[in-house]
């Protein structure tokens, strides 16, 4: 045999036993077929007969979406990339909200510390205003008692004492012994032993018998001093004189033994123009005649105002 007819023998053998194995499959798939709708139509029928009244499932009907436009894809697209850059934003404005709260953090807290830090130096200045305004206040006290003992020194001083020269005067050849002057008038001499002249302005007098003095002196007689009457340091050229009468009363007193005083006030006014007063009180001398200070006499009787 030829070459080609042995290459034709073999391809029919080929396709015979081909279709022989095609047969055979075909038989096996039809016997199966037809026995698993029987073996299925027992399984239903026992299903059947054991539950009639089981639940069916729910009839399930997928619908399949009908394909999107390229109009419906390019805006979802744009929808997706904005709600992106929205995203963005939001997560960056988040950041800088953030910064921007710890700055405010740090912020009140330099604020807090420089608020403790002032009251802390306030109360320290308070309690150097404090002892500050203390030496103050003591430096001024110190000055104003300077100058008020600076004043002291610069003000008159009067002295008051009956003048021994004067015509008038009590004490005399014979009046010694005598119960009260038989005059009825005194000379006052003033001495100002200050630094500063004294313009006399005013004097009030009164006359005292007997024990014991008034609590307040009462000056029953007021004149004014005389025209020009300034007694300037270490002079003695102020001269007053005062008259009075004993009533009957105090002349019977004196009589018995009562003593007698004259007393008075007299009001000048010093370099600075202020006012002010000298007291004095003179006691009659019974065994000499005449008056003489008394410095037993009340404080209110004596001491200036």
């Amino acid at each position: 045999m030829s070459k080609f007819n042995h290459r034709a023998l073999r391809i029919a053998r080929f396709l015979a036993c081909l279709l022989a194995s095609t047969t055979v499959v075909g038989a096996a798939s039809a016997k199966e077929a037809h026995a698993k709708p029987a073996i299925n139509d027992a399984k239903h029928e026992e299903a059947g007969r054991a539950g009639k009244d089981a639940p069916q499932p729910p009839v399930v009907v997928q619908l399949k979406a009908p394909d999107k436009t390229r109009e419906e894809i390019e805006q979802e697209a744009a929808e997706h990339q904005k709600k992106l850059d929205e995203d963005r934003l939001m997560v960056e404005f988040t950041g800088q909200l953030a910064r921007y709260t710890y700055g405010l953090f740090v912020a009140t807290a330099a604020l807090v510390a420089a608020t403790i830090a002032l009251v802390v130096l306030g109360v320290k200045q308070g309690r150097d205003t404090k002892e500050s305004l203390k030496l103050a206040k003591e430096a001024a006290d110190a000055a104003l008692l300077n100058a008020k003992a600076a004043v002291m020194v610069a003000l008159p001083f009067l002295e008051v004492v009956e003048h021994p020269t004067k015509p008038g005067y009590a004490r005399r050849a014979g009046a010694a012994g005598d119960p009260y002057p038989a005059s009825g008038h005194v000379v006052l001499r003033i001495t100002n032993f200050g630094q500063t002249p004294a313009d006399l302005r005013e004097i009030r007098h009164g006359l005292h018998v007997g024990d014991p003095f008034p609590a307040t002196p009462h000056y029953a007689a007021r004149m004014p001093a005389p025209a020009n009457s300034v007694v300037k340091k270490d002079e003695s050229n102020g001269v007053i004189g005062l008259d009075f009468a004993p009533s009957d009363s105090e002349s019977d007193a004196l009589r018995s033994g009562a003593s007698a005083w004259v007393f008075g006030e007299i009001g000048y006014a010093d370099f600075m123009g202020g006012m002010r007063h000298k007291r004095f009180c003179l006691k009659w001398n019974r065994p000499q005649g005449g008056f003489d200070n008394d410095p037993n006499a009340p404080q209110d009787y004596i001491r200036g105002a």
